[in-house]
C-alpha cells in the first residue's frame, strides 16, 4: 500500500479554469489533508484559502485567455512535520494585491482572508514548467501544532465475515444435445442415401438406387401426422361407444 510523503514532497492537479475549478480544487485539498492526517484546524483554513487562490487563478486566467479551449490552472500541495502548504498556479503575469474592500461587496475579500488566517503567504513568478507559458504562483503555508499521521492511499476494506459470505454457484458443464437420428424419423422426412462403394481397379461401379426426384414438403408431412392422431382418436371413441 502506498502512502503520502509528508517530507516536502509536492502532489498537483491541473484543473480547467472554468466555474467548477474551486469545488474540484477543495476536493482535491480535502482528499490530501485526510491522506496526511492534518489536524482539524490547518485542514480547515487550507480548504477555505485553497479555495479563495483557485477563484483568483480563475479570474486572472479569463481575463487573459477568455474563451481559449486550453486554458487551466494547477493546484499544488506539500506538508512536513511542521508546515502545511498550498500554492495555485495561473499563466497571468501580473502579481495579486491586496486590496481593501467595502462590507458589502461580494468580491475582493479573497487576499484578505489569506493574509489574516495564513501564517506565510506570497508570489513569485512562474516559468513555464508546469504551465504551458510563464505566469504566476501564489501559495501560503500553514504551521501545524502536531505532526500528521499518514494513512495509505488506498481504500481501506474491512475484512469479510465468512458467515455472511454466500457461496459461489459452481458452474455445471452443460453437453451439447445429441443430434437427431434421422433414421428413426418418418420415411416422408428423410431418405437414407447410400455410401460412395470403394471400386477397385477394373471393377464395375454398383447401381445406386432410385432417389425420388422430389420430396414432400415439411407442411405436408405434419398435416399427415395430424391427420393419422384425428383418426386414431375416432378410432378409439368408437370402440368406446360399442364397449
Amino acid at each position: 500500500m502506498s502512502v503520502l510523503a509528508i517530507d516536502g514532497t509536492t502532489y498537483g492537479v491541473n484543473l480547467g479554469a472554468y466555474t467548477d475549478a474551486p469545488g474540484l480544487g477543495r476536493r482535491f485539498i480535502t482528499q490530501l489533508c485526510d491522506l496526511w492526517g492534518v489536524e482539524d484546524d490547518a485542514a480547515e483554513r487550507a480548504l477555505l484559502l485553497g479555495s479563495e487562490l483557485v477563484t483568483n487563478a480563475v479570474l486572472a486566467t479569463s481575463r487573459l485567455l477568455g474563451r481559449h479551449w486550453g486554458r487551466f490552472i494547477v493546484v499544488r500541495a506539500s506538508v512536513t512535520a511542521s508546515e502545511l502548504r498550498v500554492e495555485v498556479l495561473d499563466h497571468s503575469p501580473d502579481m495579486p494585491v491586496v486590496q481593501q474592500s467595502d462590507a458589502d461587496s461580494e468580491s475582493g475579500r479573497g487576499l484578505i482572508l489569506v493574509s489574516e488566517l495564513a501564517d506565510e503567504w506570497g508570489c513569485r513568478p512562474e516559468p513555464a514548467r508546469y504551465l504551458a507559458h510563464d505566469g504566476k504562483a501564489v501559495w501560503f503555508a500553514l504551521k501545524l501544532r502536531q505532526p500528521p499521521r499518514p494513512r495509505s492511499a488506498e481504500p481501506a476494506h474491512e475484512p469479510l465475515d465468512p458467515d455472511e459470505v454466500t457461496p459461489a454457484t459452481p458452474v455445471t458443464a452443460v453437453r451439447p444435445s445429441p443430434r437427431p437420428d434421422l433414421a428413426t424419423q418418418e420415411p416422408e422426412m428423410y431418405v437414407p442415401l447410400p455410401r460412395r462403394a470403394q471400386c477397385k481397379p477394373g471393377a464395375r461401379p454398383q447401381a445406386r438406387p432410385a432417389i425420388p426426384s422430389r420430396l414432400p414438403a415439411p407442411s405436408a408431412c405434419v398435416a399427415s401426422l395430424a391427420a393419422r392422431e384425428q383418426l386414431e382418436d375416432s378410432i378409439r371413441r368408437i370402440k368406446v361407444e360399442v364397449s
